[in-house]
């Protein structure tokens, strides 16, 4: 499993749109050749602001990439376009806030234990 997780601090506000930049980082990741990885793109706003610095809060973006190392090649390849992308969507925000942007690649060592539970085509409720 490949797991993206944007967090971010809400003193960015609602004008950065951070849903939009998941669906376009998740695409990007969707459509690198992952070979039946399963792909999970999640938000995690962090409500406690990092220590202000002086004149004023920044803003924090993190995206963490997590992936088994099996994938480090694709996973890699993939890392500097997902940069780029928050890059370009946080271009307009960069004039009136002060913001850090960083990619956490997590490269785990072995196969994680996975299970896929399917449901049944046949079960209805």
């Amino acid at each position: 499993m490949i797991r993206l997780t944007l967090e971010f601090t809400d003193n960015l506000g609602p004008e950065a749109d951070m849903p939009v930049l998941l669906r376009k980082l998740d695409a990007r990741l969707r459509a690198a050749p992952i070979d039946g990885a399963h792909v999970l793109a999640a938000i995690r706003v962090l409500t406690d602001f990092i220590a202000p610095a002086a004149g004023g809060g920044w803003a924090t973006v993190i995206l963490a990439l997590r992936a088994p190392a099996s994938l480090e090649p694709v996973v890699a390849a993939c890392a500097e376009d997902l940069f780029r992308l928050a890059d370009a969507h946080l271009t307009e925000l960069y004039l009136r806030h002060s913001i850090v942007v960083s990619l956490q690649l997590d490269l785990t060592g072995g196969a994680p234990l996975e299970r896929r539970h399917v449901k049944p085509a046949d079960m209805t409720f």
